[in-house]
């Protein structure tokens, strides 16, 4: 099977991620996605291959959650919240119903009703149509929430909260894949 042209090689993704020419910071940073894809953080594209080797790919929604891991690790935080914003990636990733969320003991109506809202502002995040954030806070004495938010849905009394602008985070990803689209059209 021939890559597709919205799909990423792994060297292309450490190239969005790894903004450090030295050779170790991007071995480092191979290693780390590597250790995510052997973890289920995130997901190559399935493609039939000839031969020995994996030649993982990642298609667009795996990319964009890659930067944002990558955002998350930067800043020191936890497994358990690395996990559970490549869950909620995984949520709005366009799949098949019980596939997406496979495992989860929600109904079928409110899955509908839960992944609409988070496809909706994930999309949003996407487009750059508005400030669309990861909020990351702590509601209980040991549980952390990880959600997808706007302006209107920030938290007013808690404590501490960890946002991660996903607009602002998206673009030059965004961009670079729409140049990238207009320029093979005009081939």
């Amino acid at each position: 099977m021939e890559p597709t042209p919205t799909t990423r090689t792994l060297a292309t993704a450490v190239s969005l991620v790894c903004h450090d020419p030295d050779p170790e910071a991007i071995k480092r940073a191979a290693q780390r996605l590597q250790n995510w894809v052997k973890a289920g953080l995130i997901r190559p594209v399935r493609q039939k291959t000839r031969g020995r080797g994996v030649h993982r790919r990642f298609d667009r929604h795996e990319i964009l959650k890659i930067v944002t891991l990558t955002e998350l690790i930067e800043y020191g935080l936890p497994w358990d919240v690395l996990r559970r914003a490549s869950d909620l990636f995984d949520d709005v990733r366009p799949m098949p119903h019980d596939d997406r969320q496979a495992g989860r003991r929600t109904s079928r109506p409110a899955k509908s009703r839960i992944h609409k809202k988070l496809d909706a502002l994930f999309r949003q995040a996407v487009a750059g149509e508005r400030a669309v954030y990861l909020l990351i806070q702590r509601t209980g004495s040991a549980d952390i929430e990880v959600r997808f938010g706007d302006s209107a849905q920030m938290p007013a009394n808690a404590n501490s909260v960890v946002i991660v602008n996903l607009t602002n985070l998206f673009q030059p990803y965004v961009s670079a894949q729409s140049t990238e689209m207009t320029a093979r059209s005009d081939k």
